[in-house]
């Protein structure tokens, strides 16, 4: 057999991390592989346990734990065994991922499994407490459950050799102060935390990891000087995730809560590329620090209302992406937006929701047409009175492949789209290309669609199957996917739902589409 040198051996494996039964087929085939391949599943080895085996997992990990934990949590009645026989590898230090949840998860199994001995009363707090024995027994399991996790912890910090993640929301446990840190963190390159993590926590997580590129606060919920100071810090943060969440607490204001986490967000203004917002406060960021995020190319936006504030006063001259999801939107606003862009755009998703003006969904069809030449993921919404503006869109943007389009549909008023008006659009759009065929492969049908004449669709499929065929070129186009959100699924009659499922059946049987579905919408987008 070839030898690789490690590295490129890694770099092969690697491309196995969604595929754990090869991945582990290559523990067998000599000494590089297996040390290899468990390093690559010990980076983050909680991904690739089934449940069953979790306790199997948490033995082999707890055997690293030092002597001097095992020494703390015995004298609070909580009996570690020894492993039978060493660990092959030193499989803590190759951990690349600390997740909270993974350790309040081996805390658990600790607390409740028998070889463990976990004394449910210490004999120190039975000697401070014994007139109170209903409130010992709350107050000594959750202290030995403290205990545990912080060992834990303490033994991560000690053992692994760096982190690249960590998701973080133990306000308790001082991790940042623990021995090790200053090691493990210094090339952290991924953080998940929120607002209610101590501001000393950051303030040292601050001194210690400069080259974060990706920051998740995932609740943000007011003001936090620390993590204030830690987004200050950071020479290297590409991608930005903000929850935002909170009451009225703490003397902030529904419309400053999180003023000096804004500030702290425009000093990464050159570098995020990455951006994105969402929860319940919509105002809790201003719109005038996401405009400044000069270089963005990608725009996530979740918040549960409008966000027009975030379109309107912002420009993205660099933006590939624009994606937003569970809100309501003025469409002139999104058409605006779309103007100020320098024609980079690739995809453009949103949650199709009602339109109050129906002449805008021609102007925003246009506004595709002329600033969106490069666009490959497209929402939009079909009318055959707007068929020219659709057709002048489709020719101006070659390189679109997934089509996401809604009938319209607006407090009473409504129009219900025929597919066969949209096969026909497409037909002459092609025409004129010739002898080019749309890259187009996938479209996901919203609302209600007439769909009682099948003929176009069927002879436009098999038309594109033959060209497909007939292709020389390098790059052949994708065979098509038709999905239908369960919405649409409702407007149609029992009959009609069976007769549709059996045509695309029939279709998939034949090769003229490669697939098709139905699926709630949220889950198509």
């Amino acid at each position: 057999m070839a030898s690789f040198s490690t590295e490129i051996l890694k770099l092969i494996l690697e491309f196995f991390l969604d595929d754990i039964k090869s991945l582990l087929s290559c523990l067998v085939i000599n000494k590089q592989f297996a040390q290899v391949t468990t390093s690559i599943i010990w980076e983050n080895p909680w991904k690739y346990v089934e449940k069953r085996d979790e306790i199997k997992l948490l033995n082999i990990i707890i055997s690293f734990l030092p002597d001097k934990s095992r020494k703390i949590l015995k004298e609070h009645g909580i009996f570690i065994p020894l492993p039978s026989k060493p660990p092959l590898f030193d499989y803590v230090s190759l951990c690349r991922n600390l997740v909270y949840s993974q350790i309040n998860l081996m805390t658990e199994l600790i607390t409740c499994l028998p070889e463990y001995n976990v004394s449910k009363v210490s004999a120190i707090q039975i000697s401070d407490n014994r007139n109170d024995s209903t409130n010992l027994l709350g107050q000594s399991e959750t202290y030995n459950f403290y205990l545990i996790k912080q060992e834990i912890y303490k033994m991560y910090v000690g053992r692994c050799q760096s982190l690249e993640r960590l998701e973080f929301h133990d306000i308790d446990i001082p991790l940042p102060f623990f021995k090790g840190a200053e090691r493990i963190f210094l090339n952290l390159c991924e953080l998940h935390c929120d607002t209610s993590l101590l501001s000393g926590t950051y303030y040292r997580m601050a001194q210690i990891c400069q080259n974060l590129e990706r920051l998740i606060i995932e609740d943000c919920c007011y003001d936090n000087d620390g993590l204030t100071t830690l987004i200050e810090a950071q020479t290297k943060l590409k991608y930005l995730k903000i929850i935002t969440k909170g009451s009225e607490e703490h003397g902030n204001s529904r419309y400053n809560r999180y003023s000096k986490i804004s500030s702290a967000m425009s000093s990464q203004a050159h570098s995020l590329l990455y951006f994105e917002i969402g929860g319940s406060f919509v105002k809790g960021i201003s719109p005038v620090t996401i405009a400044t995020f000069e270089n963005l190319q990608n725009l996530n936006i979740g918040f549960q209302g409008k966000y027009e504030d975030i379109l309107k006063y912002s420009s993205f001259p660099q933006l590939r992406v624009l994606e937003c999801h569970h809100v309501s939107n003025p469409l002139d606003i999104l058409i605006n937006f779309i103007e100020r862009t320098n024609g980079l755009i690739e995809k453009i998703s949103f949650e199709i929701n009602n339109v109050t003006d129906f002449h805008l969904i021609r102007q925003y069809n246009q506004s595709i047409a002329r600033y969106c030449p490069n666009i490959k993921f497209l929402t939009t919404w079909f009318t055959i009175g707007d068929a020219a503006d659709f057709k002048y869109m489709l020719i101006s943007c070659p390189k679109l492949e997934h089509l996401t389009i809604g009938s319209y549909e607006n407090e009473g008023e409504y129009y219900i789209a025929k597919i066969e008006e949209l096969v026909n659009v497409i037909n002459e759009v092609e025409s004129e290309m010739k002898p080019r065929l749309l890259k187009l492969w996938r479209i996901e049908f919203r609302f209600a669609w007439e769909i009682r004449n099948m003929l176009p669709l069927s002879n436009y499929l098999r038309k594109r199957r033959e060209k497909i065929l007939r292709s020389n070129s390098k790059k052949p186009l994708k065979m098509m996917e038709l999905y239908f959100s369960t919405s649409f699924m409702y407007t149609l009659k029992e009959d009609e739902k069976i007769e549709l499922i059996e045509r695309l059946e029939h279709y998939k049987l034949e090769e003229l589409i490669k697939n098709f579905g139905f699926s709630e919408y949220e889950k198509l987008c």
